[in-house]
């Protein structure tokens, strides 16, 4: 008999998960710091509600150690959400990759060679500005110049009516050295001081990490839409510039770019293919 929709979702509650009769498998998020994560809980929910008998914790691993954590600790998961500082690491780890030429990876699938490695933070941010979007979107400030500033830029240029990117980093040679991931595009791109940003843009991407962008001085009343890659940082004195309801929560960017890593990890099992997006992004959504 097929299981009801509660019964699917009942590992939520702390209820007995139904097993599907197939060996549980291992997975992980691995980064310094981790103890902030969110991943276990929206992935948790995520395989409760399809009904499968995987593991998924949080690991601590330094920035230069994830070659050797792969090699003995990590030997036995099937995969991993990769955070910072450790999506260049695990790019140079990937065995085949598809990073969207953003040179970063946050997922690794394991395969008979090695490891797979994916860029779903595109996706990720891509779907949590147009699920929000109300208006063209054609000027993107990119605030930052690490790797989720470089999936940063290449998510805006997704955007239908996109016609300029500028990069606001503390370096300014390193927000030029984004400037390639326009190429062949017809965007024009600009590298900027951080301290240059006032704001004005249809749509500002905040890659800083923590509250880096406290200090910025930037005129209230900011009409763009705002999404924080930093889920810690929604309330602070740079988000309050702008208006509450053209806040997207980092939460958004979280729950959709774990939404494509799901279904990777899921492929070995059942047909990706087959999920609801939408479905399983709402059941993510409950589990914060």
């Amino acid at each position: 008999m097929q299981s009801t929709k509660l019964e699917l979702l009942s590992g939520i509650n702390g209820w007995q998960k139904i097993q599907v009769g197939m060996s549980k498998r291992l997975f992980a998020v691995v980064g310094d710091p981790i103890s902030h994560s969110l991943s276990p809980k929206i992935h948790a929910a995520a395989y409760d509600f399809l009904n499968l008998d995987y593991h998924y914790e949080a690991i601590q691993v330094p920035a230069r150690t994830l070659e050797s954590f792969m090699s003995y600790e990590g030997s036995k998961f099937s995969g991993f959400s990769i955070t910072m500082p450790l999506k260049f690491e695990a790019a140079e780890l990937a065995t085949d990759s598809k990073l969207l030429g953003t040179g970063v990876c946050n997922t690794l699938v394991r395969n008979d060679t090695g490891f797979s490695g994916y860029n779903t933070d595109v996706y990720g941010i891509h779907m949590a500005v147009t699920s929000s979007q109300r208006a063209p979107i054609k000027n993107i400030a990119v605030l930052g110049s690490g790797a989720t500033a470089r999936s940063a830029v290449v998510a805006a240029l997704g955007m239908s009516e996109v016609s300029n990117i500028s990069v606001f980093a503390r370096n300014t040679e390193k927000a030029f050295s984004l400037k390639h991931l326009v190429s062949d595009t017809p965007v024009s791109f600009e590298a900027k001081s951080l301290s240059e940003f006032s704001g004005g843009f249809d749509l500002t991407l905040n890659t800083l990490p923590g509250g880096a962008a406290n200090s910025l001085h930037v005129s209230p009343g900011q009409t763009g839409l705002l999404l924080s890659a930093g889920y810690s940082t929604e309330d602070s004195e740079f988000t309050k510039n702008f208006f509450r309801d053209h806040q997207i929560p980092g939460t958004e960017m979280l729950i959709w770019q774990a939404v494509q890593q799901v279904k990777l990890f899921v492929g070995q099992d059942i047909d990706a293919n087959s999920i609801d997006e939408v479905t399983l992004a709402d059941v993510m959504r409950q589990a914060l």
